[in-house]
């Protein structure tokens, strides 16, 4: 494909309220994935309910585990937002 990379970042973009979608499309090829990475891990938003149980922040720690392991994203990422309650 021959679309500037600026051209992809604006097409991109527009899948930013939908990660699922663009981490499709990150599976494309390499050059969509470079792209799509860099929109997916700008804002990392992690939301979770926690049974008092297993409080236990599962994705939390998922996403600590994949910024260790993958220093590149880990510079990709600008905003970090986590959010969490634990259920009665």
């Amino acid at each position: 494909m021959d679309l500037p990379t600026e051209t992809l970042d604006a097409i991109f973009a527009h899948l930013q309220p939908r990660p699922a979608e663009l981490a499709r499309v990150a599976r494309v090829c390499h050059r969509f994935r470079a792209v799509a990475e860099r929109i997916l891990y700008a804002h990392i938003f992690i939301s979770e309910s926690l049974p008092r149980s297993s409080a236990f922040p599962h994705r939390l720690h998922r996403c600590c585990e994949t910024l260790l392991a993958r220093p590149d994203l880990r510079d990709l990422v600008r905003r970090l937002t986590v959010r969490w309650q634990t259920d009665p």
